[in-house]
């Protein structure tokens, strides 16, 4: 069985780390890099030593094919604009070997990092806002749908709701641990900002 813990809201989180900041070390701009639209997350291949940007480029929850993923080296210079694209409204992204995962509104689609090239469109009936996506080491992938306060989950090739639970509250970033998965919530969908962490295990 499933169980949800409440660990601290995500305000405090952020509250804390806004004190440590302004008691210690500074953060220091690296490097810009620019010709996206609306990028939403990125993910860092490590085998190729290379950063995948996802661009939404409309609304976040239009299908109209304008959504692309870019690649860049490790110093923000950008190698392909669309590296990939046919998307709609892309979001999360996590690594599972030569696999990239992404969030698209309902689907979560797999690209094949060598061939650059759409391999799997898993879709969700009744999907609402697909937004995080999460891998654990043993390859699972988990997506966060912010608007039914359901965590579905990639496993083996099936693609199916883990764990639906109103106390979510708009779950939308993701982190899997060793034997948990960290979940960030916004509060209640297009609601007060309500923002808490969870942790499912």
């Amino acid at each position: 069985m499933k169980a949800l813990f409440r660990i601290i809201p995500a305000v405090f989180i952020a509250s804390l780390c806004n004190t440590a900041l302004a008691a210690g070390p500074q953060l220091e701009k690296a490097w810009e890099s620019d010709g996206f639209a609306a990028p939403e997350s990125v993910a860092y291949d490590k085998t190729n030593g290379v950063l995948f940007v996802s661009s939404i480029n409309g609304a976040p929850g239009d299908k109209d094919g304008n959504g692309f993923i870019s690649r860049l080296d490790l110093d923000g210079n950008v190698i392909e604009r669309q590296w990939v694209t046919g998307l709609d409204a892309p979001k999360g992204m996590d690594i599972v070997g030569n696999k990239l995962y992404v969030s698209d509104i309902d689907t979560l689609v797999e690209i094949n990092i060598d061939g650059a090239a759409i391999t799997h469109r898993y879709q969700a009936e009744g999907a609402g806002f697909f937004n995080d996506v999460a891998a654990s080491a043993d390859g699972t992938v988990y997506v966060s749908d912010t608007a039914t306060n359901t965590i579905h989950r990639l496993q083996d090739g099936r693609f199916e709701p883990w764990l639906k639970n109103d106390e979510l509250d708009g779950p939308n970033g993701l982190q899997a641990e060793a034997d948990r998965l960290m979940v960030a919530s916004l509060g209640p969908f297009n609601g007060p900002d309500k923002s808490q962490l969870f942790a499912v295990s």
